[in-house]
């Protein structure tokens, strides 16, 4: 059973599902991710780590959070999230849906007048979707999620995720 300080701690936390956060443990250490959900009884968290090529999920018990501190600027979606677990089909397999995002990703990037480059809109490659190269160093490919930057320098590569995850 929680404690009421942890009590305090989970109870407006509902709002921040789908945010980046930084659990504090009780014995220093710290866990970041994507809030995937809190369990309402006791508390524990699943986080949705990203940092991998492939998403991992971390179970985080309610016993070990000393303090939760959220991070509004970075957001994933529900579905996005869910789609990173394999726990509901991928759209990424929809030709229509790829191209859509292809497109609101360069607006996106247009928007913010981030410097962009795209391969592939020549009529040779139209079968296939470009790669849109951020920032002259990431490489964003199909289907254009935070999973698919692609890029050596750590700094940059979490920038253009962090776009990425901004956009949705």
């Amino acid at each position: 059973m929680a404690d009421n300080h942890h009590i305090t701690i989970i109870d407006g936390l509902h709002s921040a599902v789908g945010n980046h956060v930084e659990v504090i443990l009780t014995n220093g250490d710290s866990v970041n991710g994507f809030l995937y959900t809190v369990d309402p009884v006791i508390g524990s968290l699943v986080l949705l780590d990203c940092e991998y090529v492939c998403p991992r999920p971390i179970l985080v018990m309610a016993h070990a959070i000393r303090d939760i501190k959220p991070n509004m600027d970075r957001y994933l979606g529900s579905k996005t999230m869910q789609v990173l677990l394999g726990l509901s089909p991928s759209p990424c397999n929809d030709r229509e849906w790829v191209t859509a995002r292809r497109q609101a990703f360069i607006a996106h990037l247009q928007k913010y007048r981030i410097p962009y480059q795209c391969d592939g809109d020549d009529a040779a490659r139209a079968d296939h979707d470009p790669v849109i190269h951020v920032l002259g160093r990431a490489r964003v490919e199909p289907p254009y999620v935070v999973t698919s930057v692609v890029c050596e320098n750590a700094v940059i590569r979490n920038r253009v995720r962090d776009l990425v995850m901004k956009f949705g």
